[in-house]
């Protein structure tokens, strides 16, 4: 049996209130971390080196956010995808998955190995989905039945994909083909254990690190599902993980405060706060919309 480590956090790299802090993603040309205050309608932006911080109104809702190869965000709003950059903000929604009026909304994402985006939808049970957005924008349909579409990852052997489904507190596995981008083959990898999953990353050994809601923790996870690791934080509701920092060995953490009861908040002031921990194995670089490092030239 895997002896498990115990890591606490006791105070964290930015304190703030988010309402509910998501999507966190690593830039290593900027050096800097990008996340999302889903109800605040916040972008925000922390570049570790100079410790400077920035926060940007969206106007309204978004779920996730992507990079591309220019210098603009992809970013899934409440129904559909939209740019941001710095000079012109969230532009309309070039692509709609549903209608506003619709009682789903689009929730976490991730971009794969082969530049494609990967985001679903949450809403009343079993209702949702999880979509593929090709290079091309042509979209398809990967998993349905969801509730709450939430994290996402692939190996770094590109053998597998794991997906989160916070709805029924369920880590799913799939075989995963990388050169058609397709998922096969699902099994339960992780259930309910201290706390809903929520968010998750994998580092750079195929390991999980999942975010538990109402766990208070994050919890590193082998390939063969053995906890090996728990981070204890001073919050109840840690939502997502990313990899970040020189050598990508820094794991940030996002947070909510959303729901708590007013004598929870007083129990949790640092609630909606970013947390960090160095860490022994580093994680992997996030992979960029329509950007293909994998591709196999063409024979001329």
């Amino acid at each position: 049996m895997t002896k498990v480590l115990q890591l606490t956090i006791d105070r964290p790299l930015l304190e703030l209130q988010n309402e509910l802090g998501e999507s966190p993603l690593w830039s290593v040309e900027q050096q800097a971390l990008y996340w999302l205050d889903i109800e605040g309608a916040k972008l925000q932006t922390y570049h570790l080196q100079s410790e400077e911080y920035k926060a940007f109104d969206l106007g309204r809702q978004a779920g996730c956010l992507a990079f591309t190869n220019t210098d603009s965000l992809l970013v899934a709003t409440t129904n559909g995808l939209a740019y941001w950059n710095k000079k012109e903000g969230l532009t309309r929604n070039f692509l709609d998955f549903f209608d506003p009026k619709d009682p789903r909304m689009m929730n976490d994402g991730k971009v794969d190995p082969t530049g494609n985006f990967w985001v679903g939808s949450k809403g009343p049970k079993n209702a949702s989905f999880l979509y593929q957005v090709s290079h091309h924008f042509a979209i398809e349909k990967m998993i349905d039945d969801i509730t709450i579409s939430n994290g996402m990852d692939w190996t770094p052997d590109r053998m597998h994909f794991f997906y989160v489904d916070s709805g029924v507190g369920t880590v799913y596995q799939y075989s995963y083909t990388w050169q058609l981008a397709m998922i096969s083959e699902c099994v339960i990898f992780f259930g309910d254990e201290g706390g809903t999953p929520d968010g998750l990353t994998i580092d750079s050994r195929g390991n999980l690190w999942i975010a538990l809601w109402d766990g208070g923790q994050v919890v590193g996870v082998k390939p063969s599902g053995e906890i090996f690791c728990q981070i204890k934080l001073p919050v109840s509701r840690p939502t997502s993980v990313t990899f970040g920092g020189p050598d990508l060995r820094t794991l940030f953490i996002t947070s909510a405060r959303t729901g708590l009861s007013k004598e929870a908040l007083e129990r949790e002031p640092l609630a909606g706060s970013l947390f960090s921990i160095r860490l022994r194995t580093p994680g992997q670089p996030s992979n960029k919309f329509g950007v293909n490092p994998y591709a196999v030239p063409s024979k001329r």
